[in-house]
């Protein structure tokens, strides 16, 4: 809501010489944080159509609007099952958001890129991008969590698939704390989907 406010404010405002140069991109500055809000809340379509316009026009200086425009479409496809798109789009993410030392994009861009390699069959490329995720995850304060959250996700994805059962609940123990404050749908659905491969697989054991 208040990007919007602030959209229509700069709309409102297009003949006015206070914003001079920084009027376009403080209007692309909001509507990148509209598509991050739409990716949070899991709404995919209009998601997908406001970032897809956006990396049209974002200069491509702008280093971190690209790197946030491009994760927002890697979770989008991802969430649609395209894989190949989010993997793409998750790569361009990691280029942006690694030149300008953007912690919290390149450990997004690689968790996504992950785990669209999974959905790919990919496991070795997927622990790779793991490990990168981890590797970003010995920084400080928040990145740091952030980062080792992901890292434990796709760490538990990997080794259900491999049948490493035990790997993949430490795993989820370690990332329940980002599951519990995390917003948006699809990182939940991994936790929960591996949850209850490992309950289940326990039950065949008992």
């Amino acid at each position: 809501e208040l990007c919007n406010r602030v959209v229509a404010k700069l709309r409102d405002d297009e003949g006015a010489d206070w914003l001079s140069g920084q009027k376009t991109n403080l209007r692309l500055t909001a509507q990148v944080t509209q598509a991050v809000a739409e990716a949070t809340a899991d709404q995919i379509d209009t998601c997908i159509a406001r970032a897809a316009g956006l990396r049209e026009k974002i200069p491509a200086h702008e280093s971190f609007l690209m790197a946030a425009t491009s994760n927002c479409l890697s979770y989008c496809h991802f969430a649609r099952g395209d894989f190949d798109k989010s993997a793409s789009a998750a790569a361009d993410a990691y280029l942006f958001g690694h030149r300008i030392g953007a912690d919290f994009a390149t450990a997004w861009a690689d968790f996504m890129h992950g785990l669209a390699d999974l959905g790919r069959g990919r496991l070795h490329s997927a622990q790779e991008h793991s490990t990168r995720v981890s590797a970003s995850a010995n920084g400080r304060g928040a990145a740091q969590s952030y980062s080792a959250g992901l890292a434990a996700l796709l760490n538990a994805e990997i080794s259900r698939q491999r049948c490493a059962f035990e790997d993949a609940g430490t795993c989820l123990e370690d990332a329940r704390f980002f599951t519990g404050v995390f917003g948006a749908l699809e990182p939940l659905l991994l936790a929960i989907r591996n949850e209850a491969a490992l309950l289940s697989q326990a039950g065949r054991g008992a």
